[in-house]
């Protein structure tokens, strides 16, 4: 019986261990320069991303007067966030990248920028 005990004490204890903590993802951010109006870099992203695979979503949004957002998900998480603004005759894209299919975020930002 003691070892019984010992045995079932031995699994409580090693049972009762903290959970392994999961590390925060850290978001990458890319910058690129496009000749495209932030509305028609913002189609171009989100349609890059919709091709890319088909659990992917992408949702444009308008930013004001001289920007747009496009948010990159699949299943509930977000792959990607891309702001465009308007700088002058041309246009700055920030893509944060938070999770990248493959684990490669500068891949992944490349190809949402594909042809944009």
């Amino acid at each position: 019986v003691s070892g019984m005990l010992t045995l079932l004490l031995i699994i409580v204890v090693y049972g009762c261990g903290e959970a392994p903590v999961r590390k925060p993802k850290v978001a990458e951010r890319f910058i690129y320069e496009t000749g495209q109006t932030p509305y028609s870099a913002a189609i171009c992203i989100a349609r890059n991303a919709r091709r890319s695979s088909e659990a992917i979503q992408a949702e444009e949004r308008l930013l004001g007067d001289s920007s747009t957002e496009v948010v990159v998900r699949s299943g509930g998480e977000t792959f990607a966030v891309a702001e465009v603004v308007r700088e002058g005759v041309k246009s700055r894209v920030s893509i944060r990248v938070i999770q990248a299919p493959g684990d490669d975020p500068r891949g992944f930002a490349q190809l949402l920028m594909t042809n944009c």
